[in-house]
């Protein structure tokens, strides 16, 4: 027997239409850094890492938006969620990017981390700046590791991998505390 997958990705406009008229469960799947730093006001952070045991407490009709940074990991939740006997849940098309690029509501905590992103550009350029200078005035032995940070850099750019964010976000500054 096989499991048929709801169709049930809704635009920005949608997903701002139906929390206007019907109140959802707006979930952020994504990591505590990342909700900190931009979210959908009335969005509960639920990182994709913690749905499965957070969902348990949910009735299976409750009405859900998830959403995560530019969708991939919303609609991984979906399926998740659908696999799971979930009937009335949805997924935002281009995630959070996408409703802040559509003009809609946002709020950020006031002292949000940098982006993982930026953390890592300015991580990885110091790393190479470093080596580049170690190679240049004690050995170019050093230059090999330059080497390594740069195929390491376009081998992540191609395969686009999460444990990079999911290392960040256990680091002490990412770590979001409610109050």
């Amino acid at each position: 027997m096989s499991t048929v997958l709801p169709t049930a990705v809704l635009s920005p406009r949608e997903v701002h239409d139906q929390i206007q008229t019907e109140n959802p469960l707006v979930v952020d799947v994504r990591e505590p850094a990342e909700y900190a730093a931009g979210r959908i006001p009335s969005a509960q952070i639920i990182p994709l890492s913690e749905l499965r045991q957070v969902s348990q407490q949910w009735k299976r009709e409750t009405p859900i938006i998830l959403y995560c940074q530019n969708g991939a990991r919303s609609e991984q939740a979906r399926i998740f969620m659908a696999l799971r006997g979930f009937t009335n849940h949805r997924s935002m098309k281009g995630g959070y990017l996408a409703w802040k690029n559509a003009g809609y509501p946002v709020e950020a905590s006031e002292r949000a981390p940098w982006s993982f992103d930026r953390q890592a550009k300015v991580a990885i350029g110091l790393a190479l700046a470093g080596f580049t200078a170690a190679g240049l005035a004690i050995s170019p032995a050093f230059l090999a590791v330059d080497f390594a940070i740069a195929a390491a850099l376009i081998t992540f750019a191609l395969t686009a991998p999460r444990w990079p964010a999911q290392l960040l976000s256990r680091l002490p500054w990412n770590r979001v505390h409610h109050s």
